[in-house]
């Protein structure tokens, strides 16, 4: 009778992996517009440089927006939202409604063809992967879509002693099944890489962002707002020193140039 049960259990464990690996072959790829990958990069350093120091480093999350063609989710921008602590981003009530309002503005504004495809937070120094924290708030959009993704970075994959050459930083995940039970001993485990493309990375991409930095430092401003500070023009941000925020434009620069590389500009 052991035999047997083990047996059964064997068969549903290799139907299980089949039907996941059935799912990534017909499920759409990523395309990430260069714009919504400078975004996501800016507003991690600016939670996450060398003027701050490492246990003080926050994670950031935002949302992606774009459309889907019949093959691929295109992420053309990147809307970040808040920062969080140092290993998890707590979202308020507040923050749902700023998603709320994104995806109504999305609606009214540019027309049903631009929607939330995703979401994306940061793993400051703690690489890439998704936690139990992670995996539930990706069941919040893949649920209800299920070409909803999740994109994490760590800038460290980038520079520093841990940098990882010809590695954009970055990883994109989908739930292997976004009904699963939370308490399935599988929960953990539950979601798999997605294949992708970085698009508009070129010599004239680097040169305006560059130019962009210059210009941040010059007038002080952080590198990139939220959207309840772009919105609320009179929402106090914290100051840093000229010489803070200088450290933050030279590591913003040192990315950069690591992504200007060749064989980052073609990767995917």
């Amino acid at each position: 009778m052991t035999d047997k049960k083990e047996e059964n259990e064997q068969t549903i464990e290799q139907a299980e992996q089949k039907s996941e690996e059935e799912q990534k072959q017909k499920e759409k790829k990523v395309i990430l517009h260069a714009d919504a990958y400078k975004t996501i990069i800016l507003y991690s350093t600016r939670y996450a440089n060398k003027s701050i120091p490492q246990d003080w480093w926050k994670e950031i999350y935002g949302v992606l927006i774009g459309y889907h063609t019949d093959d691929a989710v295109i992420v053309e921008r990147a809307e970040p939202i808040t920062e969080g602590e140092a290993t998890d981003v707590e979202l308020d009530v507040d923050h749902y409604a700023h998603i709320e309002e994104i995806n109504d503005k999305l609606y009214n504004q540019e027309g049903s063809d631009k929607f939330l495809v995703g979401w994306f937070h940061s793993h400051p120094g703690l690489g890439l992967f998704y936690s139990f924290v992670d995996i539930k708030n990706q069941i919040g959009f893949q649920g209800p879509n299920m070409h909803s993704v999740g994109l994490v970075f760590d800038h460290t994959y980038l520079i520093g002693e841990n940098r990882k050459p010809n590695h954009p930083g970055f990883e994109i995940y989908r739930l292997n099944d976004p009904h699963m039970d939370i308490g399935d001993p599988k929960f953990d485990s539950n979601y798999h890489s997605v294949k992708y493309e970085i698009e508009g990375l070129n010599e004239f991409f680097f040169a305006n962002v560059l130019t962009e930095l210059s210009g941040y430092v010059t007038k002080g401003e952080v590198l990139q707002k939220s959207y309840e500070e772009s919105k609320d023009k009179k929402l106090e941000i914290p100051s840093k020193t000229a010489k803070q925020q200088e450290q933050i434009k030279d590591e913003a620069k040192s990315i950069m140039q690591e992504l200007s590389s060749e064989d980052l500009r073609n990767y995917g």
